[in-house]
């Protein structure tokens, strides 16, 4: 072989192996895995109980149910070390509540729980454990179907194998995990869900970092809890962006449609045929919000409707945002959901920045899950969402709720 040939021999081998290293950095770099939740949205979420009155057991006039995997609520406490909320009973026995007055996420965005470990596990026993809950579909059964963040003593002081894990009608499957994670009394953790990203975070002193995330589809709304089994264990205020509205009821149809849709086994409307008809009851909420003047709006200008559009299933919330005064493009989420049932189960989002002085139309895609709702339903109620924030922190939000129809493929568009 030639001088020049060794050369390009030698770097292509060098090139291969930075290729390799590069590949293998990427795998294992914990950044790779961690989700996009903002943490200032978890370091701002609002306090749902914060624990001040003592109760025993925990009860908040109804508002909070025992879990079907624990044995009692737990209690509210006195003062001192033994203040907020903690197991009123010894180890293996589980304490554990779900929240019954509204579900996560309240509006658009990622659902969220969050607590402060007051007070930790005897450093001396193990197996003790915490654990917060979240996405589960019915807080009469609550304990046995959503994702909960888990942390259980092990050897050493204030040191926890840390899990989270997928329930199902009661099977467990452990979706991601640390190993020896230490978390200091008075530090914080939270769970959140965001569209397919499940993630796990703790602030131990400043503000919350990621700990571990996993991508997981299989709830994406419910109500949240809390549990723990260990004497002496306490919660701090318990967190969550849980909705005041109460659970969506059937609705059924006051005035029945004359001209019902064909069964979907029918052949569906032409690309060019123009989208269903819409039947909906609204309710329109605007918010505007305003320093010296109006810097964002959000409001609702139309009725909701579905509509096919690029081989997709969209649904126009009928919601306007306004990015009227902001030193740079304004944020606006938004969201859909549809009534199932006793909940309000999300079934598309979408994020998009807004210029200074421009307004935008909401519209959101279907995911896969609302396709296939959609196709199978006559009607269905379903609730449009938008928030709009402008890069000072401003927010703005409007909602409305409507009644739209089904037997609408994503492929007939």
């Amino acid at each position: 072989m030639s001088f020049q040939g060794e050369v390009l021999a030698a770097v292509r081998s060098a090139a291969v192996l930075v290729l390799a290293v590069t590949a293998t950095l990427a795998v294992i770099s914990p950044a790779s895995s961690h989700a996009a939740v903002d943490p200032t949205f978890l370091d701002e979420l609002p306090i749902v109980d914060s624990f001040s009155v003592p109760e025993s057991p925990l009860s908040g006039d109804g508002a909070w149910s025992p879990m079907i995997t624990a044995t009692f609520t737990g209690e509210v406490a006195g003062t001192g070390t033994s203040t907020g909320w903690g197991p009123l009973s010894h180890y293996p026995t589980v304490n554990g509540a779900a929240w019954n007055r509204g579900t996560a996420p309240a509006d658009d965005g990622a659902a969220a729980v969050a607590t402060t470990l007051l007070v930790p596990p005897d450093a001396e026993l193990q197996n003790r454990y915490f654990s917060l809950w979240l996405d589960m579909p019915n807080s009469s059964s609550a304990g046995t179907t959503g994702y909960e963040l888990r942390f259980t003593q092990i050897e050493g002081a204030d040191t926890y194998d840390v899990t989270v894990t997928r329930w199902q009608a009661g099977a467990s499957t452990t979706i991601a995990e640390e190993a020896e994670y230490v978390l200091p009394p008075g530090s914080s953790f939270a769970l959140a869900d965001d569209d397919s990203t499940v993630s796990a975070w703790t602030d131990v002193g400043g503000t919350y970092a990621p700990l571990m995330s996993v991508s997981d589809s299989t709830f994406d709304s419910g109500y949240t809890g809390m549990a723990a089994a260990g004497f002496g264990i306490r919660f701090g205020a318990f967190r969550s962006n849980v909705s005041d509205d109460p659970p969506p009821d059937p609705d059924p149809d006051p005035d029945p449609d004359p001209d019902p849709d064909p069964p979907a086994t029918d052949p569906q409307p032409g690309p060019d045929d123009p989208a269903p008809t819409q039947n909906p009851t609204t309710t329109v909420p605007t918010q505007v919000a305003t320093g010296a003047q109006e810097v964002a709006r959000a409001a609702a200008k139309r009725r909701l409707r579905a509509r096919r559009s690029n081989g997709s299933v969209v649904i126009d919330t009928g919601l306007t945002v306004r990015c009227s005064k902001s030193e740079g493009p304004c944020v606006a989420r938004s969201r859909v959901a549809f009534a199932r049932g006793s909940r309000w189960v999300r079934v598309g989002s979408a994020r998009m920045s807004v210029p200074p002085g421009a307004s935008r139309r909401v519209v959101v895609r279907l995911s896969k899950r609302g396709a296939r709702i959609l196709r199978t339903v006559r009607r269905i109620k379903a609730r449009g969402s938008a928030t709009i924030k402008t890069t000072d922190g401003t927010v703005a939000r409007a909602r409305q709720t409507g009644r739209i129809r089904g037997h609408l493929r994503s492929g007939d568009g």
